[in-house]
């Protein structure tokens, strides 16, 4: 929970001072992503199976994209192969949290 609250403050307030035209909607998906993970974190600790973990590691993923990515695309765009560390994480978190759909392995311990 802090890794995410912590994650979600600080995104809220680097991008709100420098781009305040759009700071809502950025607000409003930080707050998503928090939720997003939060809901990952909690389903891990109650299930603790194999979808459950790779769900969260979906949604870390999906946290160390956005923070690696918005200040390369901020700060350091002369990065060589930039493209390639924002989209790597994403494509990982995406690979993790489409594998977490077993319906098998969770329907079987909620039936217990």
């Amino acid at each position: 929970m802090v890794l995410y609250l912590g994650y979600g403050l600080l995104f809220i307030i680097l991008i709100s001072t420098d781009i305040r035209e759009i700071s809502a909607p950025v607000t409003f998906y930080s707050l998503v992503i928090i939720l997003m993970g939060w809901f990952a974190y909690l389903r891990f600790v109650t299930l603790r199976t194999k979808s459950a973990k790779y769900a969260l590691i979906g949604s870390i993923l999906f946290l160390v994209a956005d923070y690696i990515s918005w200040p390369i695309i901020n700060f350091i765009q002369k990065i060589p192969f930039s493209p390639i560390f924002i989209l790597l994480p994403y494509y990982m978190a995406q690979f993790f949290i489409a594998s977490s759909v077993d319906t098998q392995s969770d329907s079987n311990i909620l039936k217990a």
